[in-house]
């Protein structure tokens, strides 16, 4: 990852070589459909999306203990985004490189510091400022449970900083049914505080189950559901940006070292590759198949389909939500797309 420190306001235009053509207006078009890129994500990618996204959240940004912000300014994906009319986020992350994971002692180190969360805020305000994006994507993930409501102060600060420009803020959440302290994955995120603050809370309502848990549905109706009923009630409908997964999973039941993710483009050519029968589980709305692979491995793969994409994403319709996110562009195709449209119908 190539990788650009922003020191200050006075460097960012040397340091990022950022496209400044004139911003198009905004979309206002609803619902949001939202699509996250990832570090490398062509602007060839993005045509795939339209015309049914209409908002992108460039995730190549992130900080170091000391409140430095570091990234990789995505330029023709912003180029695109600005010419097509597409609102633009810059995420933000406590992603550590070197573990590969988020990383909560990071996240703590800046929070509980004053100073270095004005640094932060001030270096990635400066980022949007001088990149023309509209807002920042606060994706603070792994956090400490006790840092509660130091990450609540710090999205109440973004917001103030971000809002005296015009500028949006926009927090990922962990999918939650209830503000539960017992489980810390989830509690350090204070729905109701974190929704007066921020203009949206984009959801992750993903990962129902994953590869480091048994085999099943990455998010199946009733999980799903249950998450947005909580949600609704406690934050203003029209501020939630409820999410899809353009992924499944495959778990190897023998050795749990080769289970991974799959794209959503690439389960077809598996599953004729295989020859694997995929079934409709009832419960979840969700596809599976299992097969067997080289090393007589059997494996069990979730994943959903335009059907159950399509139903899930009418969620958002029958919730009365300000829209969807999809996770991530380049691993999804224009049937995936399809599908997400025909569920805002």
């Amino acid at each position: 990852m190539k990788l650009y420190p922003y020191i200050t306001a006075f460097s960012l235009s040397a340091i990022l070589a950022c496209n400044t053509i004139p911003v198009s207006a905004n979309s206002t078009e609803t619902p949001i459909v939202l699509g996250y890129t990832l570090y490398g994500t062509s602007a060839e990618s993005l045509k795939v999306t339209q015309p049914v996204m209409n908002q992108v959240s460039t995730d190549n940004f992130f900080f170091y203990a000391d409140g430095t912000v570091e990234g990789d300014v995505p330029n023709e994906v912003l180029s695109y985004s600005q010419k097509n009319k597409i609102k633009s986020y810059a995420a933000l992350s406590n992603f550590n490189n070197d573990t590969n994971y988020f990383d909560s002692e990071l996240a703590h180190n800046v929070l509980s510091d004053s100073g270095k969360r004005e640094k932060l805020i001030n270096q990635i305000y400066n980022v949007v400022i001088e990149c023309r994006y509209d807002g920042v994507n606060i994706d603070l993930e792994s956090i400490n449970p006790e840092d509660r409501d130091l990450l609540t102060l710090f999205v109440k600060e973004t917001s103030k900083k971000f809002h005296s420009s015009g500028h949006t803020v926009m927090v990922s959440v962990p999918a939650k049914s209830e503000d539960d302290r017992e489980n810390t994955w989830t509690w350090p995120f204070d729905y109701v505080q974190l929704g007066k603050n921020a203009d949206f809370l984009q959801v992750m309502t993903y990962d129902e189950h994953g590869t480091w848990s048994e085999p099943g549905s990455t998010i199946s109706k009733p999980w799903l559901e249950e998450n947005l009923n909580y949600t609704t009630r406690v934050v203003d409908n029209k501020k939630i940006i409820m999410g899809i997964p353009a992924y499944g999973n495959d778990w190897d039941l023998s050795d749990e070292r080769n289970s991974k993710m799959l794209a959503w483009k690439d389960i077809n050519e598996l599953i004729q590759q295989t020859k694997a029968k995929p079934r409709r589980d009832a419960a979840s709305g969700s596809m599976m198949f299992t097969y067997m692979d080289k090393n007589n491995h059997k494996h069990e793969v979730w994943y959903e389909d335009e059907t159950s994409i399509k139903q899930k994403t009418h969620y958002t319709i029958t919730k009365n939500l300000a829209g969807v996110s999809v996770y991530a562009i380049e691993q999804e195709n224009k049937q995936f797309w399809t599908a997400v449209s025909s569920g805002l119908k």
